[in-house]
């Protein structure tokens, strides 16, 4: 009995995209300062575009407004939440850790 195995063609050695691997494989120090360099650029681009670029566009500031009304509102919430705590700290507690209910004997 025969056993038919597919045969897979090998791909052709003279294709730059086969080569590429092997070549990085062989130089390391080479691949890894141009994979550094690539790196570099890459990071000035964005350097750039984030920054440098956001500098020249003038921005136009909103006046801070100060709105009154808002911040009464807020000082009537602020006093109220300050009674409420002294309301809770004034008052006067059991304390569960005496034991004059049950005396040991």
């Amino acid at each position: 009995m025969k056993l038919n195995f597919i045969k897979f063609k090998k791909p052709n050695n003279n294709n730059f995209l086969f080569k590429v691997p092997l070549q990085i494989a062989r130089h390391p120090v080479f691949s890894s300062i141009v994979l550094v360099f690539i790196a570099v650029i890459f990071s000035l681009l964005l350097f750039y575009k984030s920054v440098l670029q956001q500098a020249n566009i003038q921005t136009q500031e909103e006046k801070a407004i100060f709105r009154e009304d808002l911040y009464q509102k807020m000082q009537e919430i602020w006093q109220a939440q300050t009674q409420k705590i002294s309301e809770i700290n004034s008052e006067s507690y059991r304390n569960p850790f005496k034991s004059s209910q049950f005396p040991l004997e």
